[in-house]
């Protein structure tokens, strides 16, 4: 996992996969990125916006 962009009320967090092949699937690997920002009303942290970056082999 890789943890950048901090400030004091977000971050972002990346983290990488690798999902091994089985009979019905090929190999899947990439990477899914969260944007997790504070939500002051509820005050607590929660997932803004996810990207997913998946290459199938």
């Amino acid at each position: 996992m890789e943890i950048t962009n901090v400030t004091e009320n977000s971050f972002t967090l990346k983290r990488k996969f690798r999902n091994r092949p089985s009979a019905m699937n090929g190999d899947a690997h990439g990477e899914v990125t969260f944007s997790i920002v504070f939500d002051e009303n509820a005050q607590d942290w929660r997932i803004d916006k996810t990207e997913v970056n998946v290459q199938y082999s």
